[in-house]
């Protein structure tokens, strides 16, 4: 969990953590953060979709909320496509059914957020990073 209370069980991870250890694996990309002040599905599509053309993946870091529990954070996951049915990522908390995409944020909102299919979660209309510059990756899926 993004943050997370120095209390948790887990060590906190933040923007720049992540940002280190994806630049560990890709020395030679020209990573950066882009952000948006507030999550929206078209502000997500609009931040995504030439950086996945580009690259085929997108990750991502999100305000989300849970869709039946009290309790909210600050969520990664990696954008794979983009369609009509929605944005489809790989998500950590989405199905355990071995398929990619494993859940969809829907571009319906309901009143507390956007539903992602697949994952216990709600996006919420905080603050949205899309990590730029990753390398394309072979044999990568491309927006539909």
């Amino acid at each position: 969990m993004f943050n997370a209370h120095r209390r948790s069980p887990t060590a906190p991870v933040n923007h720049a953590l992540l940002l280190r250890v994806v630049r560990a694996l890709f020395p030679s990309a020209r990573l950066r953060w882009g952000a948006n002040r507030r999550f929206t599905f078209e502000a997500l599509v609009k931040s995504t979709k030439a950086e996945l053309h580009r690259s085929g993946a997108v990750l991502f870091t999100f305000r989300v909320a849970h869709k039946t529990k009290v309790g909210s954070g600050i969520h990664c996951a990696i954008v794979t496509g983009i369609d009509g049915a929605g944005v489809h990522l790989v998500d950590s908390l989405g199905r355990r059914n071995r398929r990619i995409p494993n859940a969809t944020v829907e571009p319906r909102r309901t009143r507390r957020g956007w539903p992602i299919l697949g994952a216990p979660l709600l996006a919420t209309n905080g603050s949205m990073r899309v990590l730029l510059g990753l390398p394309a990756l072979n044999g990568a899926h491309r927006t539909r």
